[in-house]
Order: structure tokens, then sequence, then C-alpha cells
């Protein structure tokens, strides 16, 4: 009883981040000749990675391991995410690796994160080579996993393989999004292919998806912002800053409809006032 509770507040104390007391209390567990176990850890390993430390989390991780544990697919997905968000993409390879010869199953979001970290490097062949793999282990890729493969491919040049795993999403029924086009837009804007663009675009509007963000920016850079508003309204949809101008010019008319309204109050007593101000005094 007295471990569980031990656990039960080093978590609740990663979770809200307090992690120096999460360092605390795990200290105190140790104190108490009580064994620290792979969830204690863990909760700790996640906290500081999720806050970018990642100096503290592979300090708690390697204790870990010398504790005589053996670190779970939590524990390195953890660090793996947070070696990849500092950019250190070396050793977000090297964990997955140690991970994978340590006989544990990489997840959804090892994989996608590894993919990621892929496609930041210009490495398309890995990020596929992932994307292939998290298949074979009966892992199924979602929408983010396929938008950072296609990121991967675009960036390095790889257009008819970026169109290829584009067609394969839509085939599995993983619907894109605009961060699945934006990399395809970047490349035909880049190359000043106008028609390649406007292809792109018709076929995100055909799937309701409506440009926002920097692929809005670079379709109205290539192809002007009256062609792209025309597209769009054509499918029924609005870009992103025409819809916001829409909601200004929404949001200035009822603010002329309460400062009038307002004026009227001001300019006009009431006539309740009217009949107090005309009463005849009495004597």
């Amino acid at each position: 009883v007295l471990f569980r509770s031990y656990t039960s507040v080093i978590d609740a104390c990663a979770k809200a981040r307090l992690l120096v007391k999460a360092e605390g209390w795990l200290s105190k567990l140790i104190e108490a000749g009580l064994d620290a176990n792979v969830v204690s850890y863990s909760a700790l390993i996640h906290g500081f990675a999720s806050v970018g430390n990642l100096e503290k989390a592979e300090r708690w991780f390697r204790e870990m391991q010398r504790s005589s544990l053996d670190a779970d697919a939590v524990s390195y997905t953890s660090l793996i995410d947070a070696s990849a968000k500092k950019g250190n993409v070396e050793a977000a390879e090297a964990l997955f690796l140690e991970m994978r010869q340590a006989g544990l199953e990489a997840n959804l979001i090892t994989f996608t994160t590894m993919i990621d970290a892929f496609a930041k490097r210009g490495n398309a062949p890995g990020a596929v080579d992932l994307l292939r793999r998290m298949k074979q282990d009966e892992v199924m890729p979602n929408v983010v996993s396929y938008s950072s493969a296609i990121k991967a491919c675009a960036n390095a040049g790889d257009i008819p393989g970026a169109e290829a795993l584009l067609e394969e999403m839509l085939e599995a029924t993983i619907r894109p999004n605009v961060i699945t086009y934006a990399p395809l837009l970047k490349r035909h804007s880049d190359a000043e292919d106008a028609c390649a663009m406007e292809e792109v675009l018709r076929q995100m509007l055909a799937l309701g998806v409506a440009p926002q963000g920097m692929a809005l920016g670079v379709l109205e850079k290539t192809l002007g912002k009256e062609r792209v508003a025309s597209l769009c309204a054509q499918h029924g949809l609005a870009t992103a800053q025409s819809a916001y101008a829409k909601r200004n010019r929404d949001a200035g008319s009822a603010d002329d409809v309460i400062q009038s309204r307002q004026q009227s109050r001001v300019a006009q007593p009431s006539s309740g006032l009217r009949k107090r101000n005309t009463r005849p005094a009495t004597g």
C-alpha cells in the first residue's frame, strides 16, 4: 500500500509538471527502502521529456537501467520524441535502434515521431521505409504518419514518391489535411509550376480541404489571391483569410448596431425620466 501511494504521488506530480516534487518523492521512496519500478521512473522520464528537458529525461532513463530495470516502450518513445523535437535526430535514431534491439515493439507515436525526424533530416528513403515497417508490424499509419512521409519525399524533390503516398493514403481511406498538401504546394511553388499547384489545389478542394497558413500563402503567391478565392468559391469553400475577413465584417456590423443603439439611448431619455421631469412640484 505504501509503495502504491508513493507511485501515485510521483505520477500525479509528473502529470502536473511539478517535476522537482516528483523527483523528491522518488528519492523518498528509495530512502524508505522500497524499490522504484518502471512506472515510477517512466513518469519522471515522460514529464521531463514533455517540457523539453532532455538532459534530465536521459538521466532518469539511464538511472532506471542502472537499477536493473528494463525500459518499456513508453519510456523510449518519450525520449525519442524529445530528442527529435530538439533536432537531435541522431540520438532519436540511436534510441529507436536500441529499443528495437531490446525486443520492444514500436507504437504509432514512436513510428510517426521517427518518420517526422527522418523528414526533417531530408532522409526520404528512411521515412518511407519506416512507413512500410509500420504496416509489417501491424501498426496502422494515420494522417500524421503519411503527411510526414509525404513531406520527406517532397522536400527531397521526389514528387512522384510523394504523390504515390498520397494516393496510397486515399486508398486506405485516410483523409488528408492541409498539412499533407503543404509540402507538395511548396515544392511546386519553388519550381514556379502554377499548373501543378492548381491541380493540387483542385484535389484539396474536392476533398473539402480549404487552404490556410503556409499552403494558402504559397498558393496566393503563385496563382494570385483572386484565382485561389475563385477556385475555393467554386467548391463552396472559403480561404482562411476570406473567412477571417468575413468574421471581421460581421463583427463590425454588430458593433455598428450596438453603438447606434447606445447613442439612441443617450440622445433619448427614458419615458420614466420624462414623467418625473414634467411632474409639477407640490407644496
